[in-house]
């Protein structure tokens, strides 16, 4: 396909805009000076643009490093121009019978860098319930399902994501180190899924189990959310047993998808 022609008169806080969104889709983190050395701009505009595109939700920054990496927003239509829809289709008929089966909200969660992006939610029909979180974005070591996609990765990928030190905690049930996190990866690893209480939000717990890895498409989880009083590690080793039946047959739908 031909490449469309350069405008006229073209924008240039617009170009510096879209560069820069660009450029934060292609790396996992990206710093104010790296920008400006990028766009070949002074720091303080290349901060202006980031702190715009931070209020709009097309960046979010760490608070602890301060560097700046994909919002919910740019996520959001990365997921939706690459097929995330499509396998937000094929998943959620599973997420409602999962849900409907537990009686328990069920999220269907992808990780982008250090951050998940909740892509869909089933909400229990209890009256008192876990949320939805659908569109929301989140540190992937403070969720179990952030956890059981990082563990698919090594010590030194995790450590290229989040260098060596602390960690921000959400709660003071969070994960709040490197060194913590890879601790709880490996149990991860041998468990074959991941638990959270209260680490994303207190008096909310969760289980996740990965969906089966599929060429071309997404890696994704299904977490399960759960009133903390009502989770404990024998609920969440029976629960996870549950989920694992669902996403085998989720990840076998998508190779079919895929192949077809």
């Amino acid at each position: 396909m031909a490449e469309p022609p350069q405008p006229t008169h073209p924008i240039e806080s617009v170009e510096r805009a879209l560069r820069l969104l660009s450029l934060v889709g292609e790396v996992e983190s990206i710093t104010v000076s790296g920008a400006a050395a990028d766009l070949g701009v002074a720091r303080s505009t290349a901060h202006r643009l980031l702190a715009t595109l931070r209020y709009r939700g097309f960046v979010s920054q760490d608070p602890l490093t301060k560097t700046y990496h994909a919002g919910p927003e740019l996520l959001k239509i990365g997921v939706a121009m690459t097929g995330g829809m499509s396998q937000h289709q094929i998943v959620r008929p599973h997420l409602e019978s999962l849900s409907k089966e537990l009686d328990e909200t069920v999220h269907l969660v992808l990780r982008h860098g250090q951050q998940v992006l909740f892509v869909d939610s089933v909400e229990s029909g209890a009256a008192v319930r876990v949320m939805s979180r659908a569109g929301a974005t989140m540190p992937a070591y403070a969720t179990a399902a952030g956890q059981v996609l990082l563990a698919k990765l090594s010590s030194a990928e995790i450590h290229a994501l989040f260098g060596d030190g602390e960690l921000e905690t959400l709660t003071p049930y969070s994960v709040s180190s490197v060194a913590e996190l890879e601790t709880k990866l490996e149990q991860v690893r041998r468990d074959g899924f991941a638990t959270n209480f209260n680490g994303s939000e207190n008096g909310v717990s969760a289980v996740a189990v990965a969906i089966p890895s599929t060429a071309g498409m997404h890696e994704m989880a299904v977490g399960v959310a759960v009133l903390s009083d009502g989770l404990d590690l024998s609920r969440a080793a029976e629960i996870a047993g549950v989920v694992r039946r669902y996403v085998d047959v989720i990840g076998e739908t998508m190779a079919s998808a895929a192949v077809a």
